[in-house]
């Protein structure tokens, strides 16, 4: 599971998903979360915020899926 989390979200709150992580975690499953400073619910979508997290996300997300072997450079 990748989960990306803005500290500031008042929508769904950052100890939520810190708990679901360790709960994955708990039951052998790979839980990544990548917490952001100043980040509200939805801050990675596209066009937010000139998107000023979506670059970051993104990133982010392609380094978790090369962990898992989905993204090869070939």
């Amino acid at each position: 599971v990748y989960k990306r989390q803005g500290h500031d979200d008042t929508t769904v709150p950052y100890s939520d998903v810190v708990d679901f992580c360790d709960k994955v975690t708990r039951l052998a499953g790979d839980c990544t979360l990548v917490g952001y400073e100043e980040a509200t619910h939805g801050f990675f979508n596209k066009g937010r915020e000139n998107d000023r997290w979506y670059n970051p996300t993104v990133a982010e997300m392609d380094v978790f899926l090369d962990k898992l072997g989905y993204l090869n450079a070939q």
